[in-house]
C-alpha cells in the first residue's frame, strides 16, 4: 500500500494486517477481524486466515490465535473463533479469566445467569427479586426459591412458631406426666431423639455439586435420600419463617442494608418474643377452659373447689368459708399413738365440716397430708376448707401448710401443664401459680429455636468472595453488599451471647435446685425438670454439655464456608468421636430403667459418626464412588432403624404412662374409654412376660423368676434387680449423706417397692378379670408408705416386673429429704415388732435442725424426736455437747 495514491513505491503492511489485491483503495491496510489472523509470513498479506478449532482472536489485528482457556467454548455458533464463551457453571469475569459459580446450576453460560439469580458480575449468586436462599441457610450453596405470596409467607411463619409452642407445651406435659410417673421415660426418649436428628441433619448440608465430587454418577440420587431421611433436624425449621421475603413485600423501598437490620434484629430478640408469645397463648387457653367451665357448671353442678380437687372429694358449699375446728378432747395422746405406728401407721387428726367429718391422714411415700371421708369413701390432697384449720397436723410446719395447690403430685392440671386455682384466691398467687407451671413450656420452647438461633445469627458474619466480584469480601446473605462489619459484629455477638446464656441458664437453674436438696421435689421437676430429670443426681448440669454440643456442631456447619468440604466432615467426625468418648465414660443418664438411655444415646453418637466418616471417605476419592455410595446407604439403613427403635421404646413408655394414667382413674372410681382400656391391657399383658421379682417377707428373700415369655432370666432383667438395690444404696450413701447404714435399710426399701404398688397391682389384676385378695381397691387406699402395708404378708402376695421394681425403689427416695426419710424409716422400725430401735442416718447436727422445723408443735417433736435428740446416747453419741451448744 502507499499513502500517495499516485506513488510509484508500495510499503508492505504491519503486523495483523492485511491488503487484498482486487481492493481500490490501496492507500491503508485492513486490520484482521475478530476471530482471523494474518500470519507473519504472508508476503505479500492479502488474505486473513479464520482461527483453527479450539483457538480464539478476540482483538483486530492479531498475528496469531491464542489456544481457547478452560471452562470456555470458543466454537459456539456465530461465535466461532470470536471470543470465548463461558460454559455452564462458569462465568467470566471482567479480566477475561473464567471461574466457577458458587452454584453452578444458576449459571447457564455465556454470563447468563438462570430466572431466580441475578448479577453475573457476581457469578449469578445473587437471588433475583421475589426469590430468596433462606435466611442463614445453613447451606451456602443452594439455590434460590421463590417467596410465598404475602399471606402465604405469615401464615407459614405464625403456623411455625405456634408449632413450636405447641410441641413445647407437649413436652412440658410429659415431663409433668414424667415427674409423676418415674417409670415413665417417653419425654427423654424423645430428647434423644430431636439431639440426635440435629445431629445427623449436620450431614445433610452438601448440595448436590458438592456430592458429585466423591459419589460421581449417584450423588443426585443420594441427594435425593438424604432430603427425604434427614430433612428435619429437630428444631424449628428456619426455611418456614421466610423474613427476608416479608420484609421485602411489607417494605419494598427499603435497602439491602436495611432489610438485613432489621432480619438480624428479628433473630436476636426471638426468643424474648416467642416466650412473650408462650405466655400469652398459654394464658388465653386458660381464658378459654375457665368461660367454659363457667358455661357448663349449671349443667354439670360442680363448684369451683370441687373442680380444682384431683379426687373429685364432694365438699359441701355451706360448710366451704366456715373454721373447721378438730376433734374435742386430748389429741397429743392419740397423735402420739399413731405417729409410733399403733394405729395403722399413719399420723393423723380430724377435721370437721358440719355433717361431713374429714380426716387428715400423714402418707409416708408422698411425705404429706391428705383428707379422707369415711361417708362418702373419698380421699383429696386439697384441704377442705379455705380458713384456718385448728389442731391440724398441717400447721406445725410452714413448708407443709402451703401444700393446697403447690406440693399436689396428682392434681389436676389442664391439658397436664397448668393447675386451676379458683378466682377467689389473690392475683399474685395465681400469677405465681401460673409462672411455675408455664416454665416448663419456657424452657422446652427454648430447647427448640436453640440451633435455629445460632444458625440464623451466625449466617450475618459469613463472607467470601464471589466470582466475577471485585475482589472484596461479599456478604452471602446479599452478595450485593461487601462484608458490613458493624452487621457482623452484633450478628456474631448475639450468637455467641445466647449459644453461652441459655447453657448457663439451664446449668443455673439446676444448680440452685441441687444444692437446696430439690432436685427430687415434684414441684421442681414439674418446673425445671425437662432440663435434668433424665440425669443421675451428679449429671444434674448434662443438658448444659448437650447444648454446648449443638453450638459446636452449629458453628462447625456455618463457619467453614470457605473451607474444603472434608474439613466440615473432619470437625464433625472429631465432634462425634469426643462425645462418644465422654458418654461412655461417664454415663450420665438415669438407670431407671437399666441402661436404656445411655444404650440409645451413645447408639445415636455411633451412627452419627458412621455417617460422617463414610462421608469423609467419599468426599476425600479414596475409594470408588460407587462402593462409597453403597456403604452410605447401608448408614441410612441404620440411621432408620435406630429410628424405628427410638419410636418403638417411646410407644411402649407412652403406653405405660396411659396405663399408669387409667389405674389412677380407676382407682378414685373413674372409666377410661375402650381405646385407652385396650392399651392399658395390651400394655400390662406385654410387662407380664417379663421377668417377675417376688419378696417373702418371713424368709427375708428377694427372687426374681422367669416371667411367661420364656424359660430363663435376661441379663438386662437381672441389671433392673441390681440397679435397684445399687440406686437405693447410693441414693442413702450420697444423696442422703449417711454416716451409718443398717441391713434394715433394705428391707425397708424393698418392702416400700411392694406397699407403693399393691393398690395399683390389685386394681390391674382386677381390671383384668383375676380374683384378687380384698376385690378392687378404693381411692382411700391410696397411702402405699403406711407401716400396715409395709408390715402386711398380703403386700407380697402379687409381684412386680423387674423395671417396675427398680423404679419402685428409686420411687421411695426420689422425692423425699433426708429428714423425712428418717421419720419414715423410724416409724417402720418401731411398727415392726422386733425391730432394732431407733436408727438415724446423720450426724447430731443434722437432728438440731430437723428439730427447729417444728417450733409449734410440741407433741411431735415429744414424739418423733424425744429419744433422737433429747437423749442422743440412745443412738450411740456420747456427747451432748453439741445439744448444749444449741
Amino acid at each position: 500500500f502507499s499513502v500517495d495514491a499516485a506513488s510509484l513505491v508500495c510499503a508492505p503492511c504491519g503486523p495483523g494486517r492485511y491488503l487484498p489485491e482486487a481492493s481500490a483503495n490501496r492507500t491503508s491496510c485492513l486490520a484482521a477481524p475478530p476471530g482471523h489472523f494474518v500470519p507473519p509470513a504472508a508476503d505479500p498479506a492479502g488474505v486473513s486466515v479464520a482461527c483453527m478449532r479450539g483457538a480464539v482472536a478476540e482483538e483486530e489485528g492479531r498475528m496469531e490465535c491464542e489456544a481457547c482457556p478452560l471452562n470456555a467454548d470458543c466454537a459456539a455458533p456465530g461465535e466461532v473463533g470470536v471470543r470465548p464463551v463461558a460454559l455452564p457453571g462458569y462465568v467470566r469475569a471482567a479480566a477475561s479469566h473464567l471461574l466457577p459459580c458458587r452454584v453452578p446450576s444458576t449459571c447457564l453460560g455465556d454470563n447468563r445467569c438462570s430466572g431466580e439469580a441475578r448479577d453475573p458480575e457476581l457469578g449469578c449468586y445473587r437471588c433475583a427479586v421475589g426469590y430468596s436462599r433462606g435466611t442463614g441457610g445453613i447451606s451456602d450453596m443452594a439455590r434460590c426459591s421463590r417467596c410465598p405470596e404475602l399471606r402465604w409467607a405469615l401464615a407459614s411463619g405464625s403456623l411455625a412458631l405456634f408449632i413450636t409452642i405447641i410441641f413445647a407445651c407437649w413436652m412440658a406435659a410429659l415431663n409433668i406426666g414424667a415427674a409423676r410417673r418415674p417409670a415413665c421415660l417417653h419425654v427423654y426418649i424423645l430428647k434423644i431423639g430431636l439431639g440426635y436428628l440435629f445431629l445427623a441433619r449436620a450431614c445433610n448440608t452438601f448440595e448436590e455439586s458438592e456430592l458429585e465430587v466423591g459419589y460421581g454418577d449417584a450423588a443426585p440420587f443420594l441427594k435425593q435420600v438424604f432430603d427425604v431421611v434427614l430433612c428435619w433436624g429437630g428444631t424449628l425449621p428456619a426455611s418456614l419463617v421466610p423474613v427476608e421475603c416479608v420484609l421485602e413485600r411489607v417494605f419494598p423501598g427499603l435497602s439491602d442494608s436495611e432489610r438485613l437490620s432489621l432480619a438480624l434484629a428479628f433473630w436476636a430478640l426471638l426468643p424474648i418474643s416467642l416466650s412473650l408469645a408462650a405466655l400469652l397463648l398459654s394464658w388465653l387457653l386458660l381464658q378459654v377452659n375457665r368461660a367454659c367451665q363457667f358455661v357448663c357448671r349449671p349443667c354439670s353442678g360442680r363448684d369451683d373447689h370441687q373442680a380444682d380437687t384431683h379426687l373429685d372429694a364432694v365438699v359441701p358449699t355451706s360448710g366451704r368459708n366456715k373454721k373447721v375446728v378438730g376433734d374435742s378432747g386430748d389429741a397429743a395422746p392419740a397423735l402420739k399413738a399413731v405417729c409410733q405406728g399403733e394405729v395403722d401407721g399413719v399420723c393423723g387428726s380430724i377435721v370437721a365440716t358440719q355433717a361431713v367429718v374429714w380426716q387428715a391422714v400423714w402418707d409416708f411415700q408422698s411425705m404429706r397430708y391428705y383428707y379422707f371421708n369415711k361417708e362418702l369413701k373419698r380421699s383429696s390432697w386439697k384441704r377442705p376448707e379455705v380458713g384456718e384449720i385448728e389442731s391440724d397436723p398441717l400447721m406445725c410446719d410452714e413448708g407443709m401448710a402451703q401444700h393446697d395447690h403447690r406440693r399436689d403430685a396428682l392434681e389436676h392440671r389442664f391439658l397436664g401443664i397448668w393447675r386451676l386455682v379458683p378466682l377467689s384466691h389473690h392475683w399474685q398467687e395465681r400469677m405465681e401459680v401460673f409462672w411455675s407451671d408455664t416454665s416448663g413450656v419456657l424452657l422446652a420452647s427454648m430447647m427448640l429455636i436453640y440451633p435455629t438461633l445460632l444458625e440464623q445469627l451466625l449466617a450475618f458474619t459469613r463472607c467470601d468472595s464471589l466470582s466475577g466480584a471485585d475482589g472484596d469480601a461479599r456478604m452471602l446473605m446479599e452478595p450485593s453488599l461487601r462484608c458490613d462489619a458493624a452487621l457482623a459484629a452484633i450478628g456474631g455477638f448475639a450468637a455467641f451471647f445466647w449459644g453461652l446464656a441459655l447453657p448457663a441458664l439451664a446449668c443455673g437453674l439446676c444448680w440452685r435446685a441441687h444444692s437446696t436438696g430439690s432436685l427430687g421435689h415434684f414441684a421442681v421437676r414439674a418446673r425445671f425438670g425437662i432440663i435434668f430429670a433424665e440425669y443421675e443426681r451428679g449429671f444434674y448440669y448434662w443438658e448444659s454439655t448437650l447444648m454446648l454440643r449443638r453450638f459446636a456442631v452449629v458453628c462447625t456447619v456455618a463457619l467453614t464456608h470457605i473451607a474444603p468440604r472434608t474439613l466440615r466432615l473432619v470437625l464433625l467426625l472429631a465432634i462425634g468421636q469426643i462425645c462418644l468418648f465422654i458418654q461412655r465414660s461417664f454415663q450420665p443418664f438415669d438407670d431407671r430403667c437399666g441402661l436404656l438411655l445411655d444404650e440409645l444415646e451413645e447408639r445415636a453418637l455411633q451412627t452419627f459418626c458412621a455417617l460422617a466418616a463414610v462421608m469423609l471417605l467419599a468426599m476425600s476419592k479414596i475409594v470408588d464412588p460407587y462402593a462409597c455410595a453403597t456403604v452410605t446407604m447401608v448408614v441410612v439403613a441404620a440411621h432408620l432403624h435406630l429410628l424405628v427403635r427410638l419410636v418403638m421404646r417411646f410407644l411402649t413408655f407412652a403406653s405405660r404412662s396411659i396405663a399408669d394414667h387409667i389405674v389412677e382413674a380407676q382407682l378414685k372410681g373413674k372409666t377410661a374409654n375402650a381405646l385407652k382400656r385396650y392399651i392399658f391391657k395390651r400394655d400390662l399383658v406385654a410387662r407380664n412376660l417379663g421377668a417377675q421379682v417376688h419378696f417373702a417377707p418371713e424368709a427375708g428373700l428377694v427372687s426374681i423368676s422367669p416371667g411367661r415369655r420364656g424359660a430363663h432370666v435376661t441379663d438386662e432383667e437381672q441389671l433392673f434387680l441390681a440397679h435397684a438395690l445399687a440406686g437405693g444404696f447410693q441414693s442413702l450413701l450420697v444423696d442422703f449423706k449417711a454416716d451409718r447404714l443398717p441391713v434394715d435399710a433394705l428391707e425397708f426399701l424393698i418392702r416400700g417397692a411392694f406397699a407403693s404398688n399393691i393398690e395399683r397391682r390389685r386394681c390391674e389384676e382386677a381390671m383384668l378379670g383375676s380374683k384378687v385378695a380384698g376385690g378392687m381397691p378404693m381411692a382411700r387406699e391410696l397411702r402405699p408408705g403406711s407401716s400396715k402395708l409395709l408390715l402386711d404378708s398380703a403386700t407380697f402376695d402379687l409381684g412386680l416386673h423387674a423395671s417396675d421394681f427398680q423404679q419402685a425403689v428409686q420411687a421411695a427416695y426420689f422425692d423425699v429429704s433426708t429428714d423425712e426419710f428418717e421419720l419414715s424409716f423410724y416409724a417402720f422400725l418401731r411398727g415392726r415388732r422386733g425391730g432394732r430401735g431407733e436408727f438415724d442416718l446423720s450426724p447430731i447436727e443434722r437432728m438440731l435442725k430437723y428439730a427447729r422445723r417444728f417450733p409449734k408443735c410440741e407433741e411431735i417433736k415429744s414424739v418423733a424426736l424425744a429419744k433422737r435428740i433429747l437423749v442422743p446416747e440412745a443412738v450411740g453419741y456420747q456427747s451432748s455437747r453439741p445439744l448444749e451448744k444449741a
